[in-house]
This record gives C-alpha cells, structure tokens and sequence, in this order.
C-alpha cells in the first residue's frame, strides 16, 4: 500500500472535495492518478505517430497537379462521351 504525505493545506481541500462529493479521498486521488495516467499514454502514442509521420519520406509525382487534374477531366468526358 502506498502512502501520501501532502500538505495540511491540500489535505484539507481534499477532505472538503471528497465530502462534497460523498466519496473518499482515497477514491479522488485514485482517479486522479487514473486520469494522469491514461493522458501520459495517449501523449506518448500521439508522439509516436508524429515520429512516424516525421519518416515518412516526400514522393515526387511525376505529373504536376495541373497535368493529373487534365488528364482526369479528359478522362471523364471520354467515359461521359462513351455514354451517350
């Protein structure tokens, strides 16, 4: 069992906050570490997609978004064409 020393301060707002909320401080403190700890992971994972995402290496096309653009709308009036 762990156990918190804190400062008579806090400890007095803690009791105020647990009776308050007719729970315990003990239950308090325990989501609190809950809450700290999921909120470290999800930190941890979000930098860890953000270093993927840092690798991930520029690809050159070999059109430019002009010419793709072209080549799609010439596309479509030949299927439109191809219709009728």
């Amino acid at each position: 069992m762990l156990s918190i020393d804190l400062e008579p301060k806090i400890e007095k707002t803690l009791n105020v906050m647990a009776h308050n909320e007719n729970s315990s401080p003990n239950e308090i403190i325990k989501r609190l570490i809950s809450d700290y700890i999921t909120q470290k992971q999800a930190n941890e994972k979000a930098n860890h997609f953000i270093e993927l995402i840092r690798g991930i290496q520029p690809v050159k096309a070999q059109y430019s978004s002009e010419e793709m653009v072209a080549m799609l709308r010439d596309r479509k009036e030949r299927d439109w064409e191809a219709v009728f």
